[in-house]
């Protein structure tokens, strides 16, 4: 019996009218991780059967999409964690809210989880970002309404699960990123980390499809960078979960599976 596994993605996206790029310029910051394991029963492996890993579709696929003066190509795969760097600020922003399903893109097609953003209007858009999508932006801010443990609930109660449940699993995601003292306090008792890191617990709690961030390492302190490095590798690794974020800490920067230079990707003036 023979098995093969069909090449990873691309590194790096190509810009339109040049040239496929070489994988340096995009090259991983750590080890590949193992393939997935097959299963093949016994009456196919002794009929010689050929096994194919299939690479899934994108979580995000971005063609001809104008950011800043380059037209930008790339693709995004389930599983995989993707760092996002450099360029103007404005051009990662632009380029975080399309995979948010918040910009439709003005030139070019964009689409995220096979949804065409395009095509989508504002309730569309926002069905999407309810049922598949999480995000931790830079403009974020935790509502006030309710305790910190309702509030990374919120999203499981809103996807039908029972209530119980639903502070069960919002209680030990907030475990997991060190936040167990802060189940009974409100928001407007936390300091600016520990709002943070409550934000990231909320956005991973309902494991998305695909989860966008900006600086998650804002304000935190080194120990709950590494909690929060831990929960996004457990996340996409056990749920699939695609992960897109632009960060300035090494050590998230490392925990990617590869990164998105958009100062290295050839560029074709607008």
């Amino acid at each position: 019996m023979q098995l093969h596994a069909i090449p990873s993605a691309p590194a790096i996206s190509s810009v339109t009218g040049a040239s496929p790029q070489p994988a340096a310029a995009a090259e991983s910051h750590r080890a590949p991780r193992p393939a997935p394991r097959v299963l093949v029963t016994a009456p196919a492996a002794r009929e010689g059967a050929t096994v194919t890993l299939a690479r899934p579709d994108p979580a995000l696929r971005l063609q001809d999409v104008g950011v800043g003066e380059i037209s930008l190509d790339l693709a995004l795969y389930p599983g995989e964690i993707v760092h996002l760097a450099g360029g103007a600020q404005a051009a990662r922003l632009r380029v975080l809210a399309m995979a948010a399903g918040f910009d439709p893109c003005g030139s070019g097609r964009c689409t995220v989880l096979g949804h065409e953003l395009h095509e989508l209007d504002e309730h569309g858009r926002r069905a999407l970002r309810d049922r598949d999508i999480a995000r931790v932006l830079g403009c974020d801010h935790l509502p006030e309404a309710a305790t910190v443990l309702a509030l990374v609930a919120m999203p499981l109660v809103r996807q039908g699960l029972a209530l119980a449940e639903a502070r069960a699993r919002a209680e030990l995601e907030l475990d997991a990123l060190g936040c167990s003292p802060l189940l009974d306090r409100r928001p407007e008792t936390l300091d600016e980390g520990e709002s943070r890191l409550v934000l990231l617990a909320r956005a991973m709690v309902a494991r998305p499809r695909l989860l966008v961030l900006e600086h998650p390492e804002h304000a935190l302190s080194a120990v709950a960078v590494s909690a929060v490095r831990l929960a996004l590798w457990s996340l996409s690794s056990a749920f699939g979960t695609c992960v897109l974020m632009s960060t300035d800490h090494p050590r998230l920067i490392a925990s990617a599976d590869r990164y998105i230079d958009l100062d290295r990707a050839p560029a074709e003036r607008m």
